[in-house]
C-alpha cells in the first residue's frame, strides 16, 4: 500500500475519516494576502479548513475575509465580514465557492468554540453533488482587507487523492 493510502486508511479508524489533518500555528492577522497551507505532489481532497480567533480582533470594523488557492478556480468562499471577532470565534469554509464563510461568534474564553458546521458539504456544480473542494498544487491563503489586530490559529483536513500529495 502506498504511504499516502496507508496512512489515510489508519487515520479514518481514528479520526471520523476527515482525513489528515495540518495545523497551521498562531500568526497575528494581517492585511492582504497570508498564505496558509502548501499543496505538493497532487491532487487533494480538502474537507475541513477552520481558522479560530486565538486573540480579539480589533480595529478592522467591516474588514473582510476570503480564502483563495493560489491556481486553477482560485476563490474558494465569497469575501465575507470578519472584522472585529472575540477570541473563539470560527471561520468555516463550506466547500462551495459561491458560498460565504460560517461564522460561529465566540465564547470570549480562551479554547472554548461555539457549535459550528462540520465538514465541507462542497457544491453541486452542474448537477453533480460533491463533498469538500479538490485543489491541486499550489498554496491555500487568506486575505483580510483591512488592517486588524488579532491573531487566528488556522486547521486543514485532506484526503490525498494523488500518492505523492500532501500538505504541509
Amino acid at each position: 500500500m502506498p504511504g499516502g493510502l496507508k496512512q489515510l486508511v489508519s487515520l479514518s479508524y481514528f479520526n471520523g475519516a476527515n482525513g489528515i489533518r495540518v495545523n497551521r500555528p498562531t500568526a497575528n492577522d494581517a492585511v492582504g494576502p497570508t498564505a496558509l497551507f502548501t499543496i505538493a505532489g497532487g491532487l487533494v481532497l480538502v474537507t475541513n479548513l477552520i481558522g479560530i480567533v486565538t486573540t480579539v480582533r480589533t480595529g478592522g470594523a467591516g474588514a473582510t475575509q476570503v480564502f483563495s488557492h493560489s491556481t486553477g478556480p482560485t476563490v474558494l468562499c465569497l469575501a465575507t465580514i470578519t472584522g472585529l471577532a472575540t477570541v473563539g470565534t470560527t471561520i468555516t469554509v463550506t466547500g462551495d465557492p459561491a458560498d460565504a464563510l460560517v461564522i460561529g461568534v465566540g465564547t470570549a474564553v480562551a479554547n472554548t468554540f461555539p457549535p459550528i458546521q462540520g465538514g465541507m458539504k462542497g457544491s453541486g456544480a452542474g448537477g453533480i453533488s460533491q463533498f469538500g473542494l479538490i485543489c491541486g498544487v499550489g498554496t491555500i491563503t487568506t486575505t483580510i482587507s483591512i488592517a486588524t489586530t488579532g491573531a487566528t490559529r488556522y486547521i486543514l483536513t485532506y484526503i490525498p487523492l494523488d500518492d505523492s500529495a500532501s500538505v504541509t
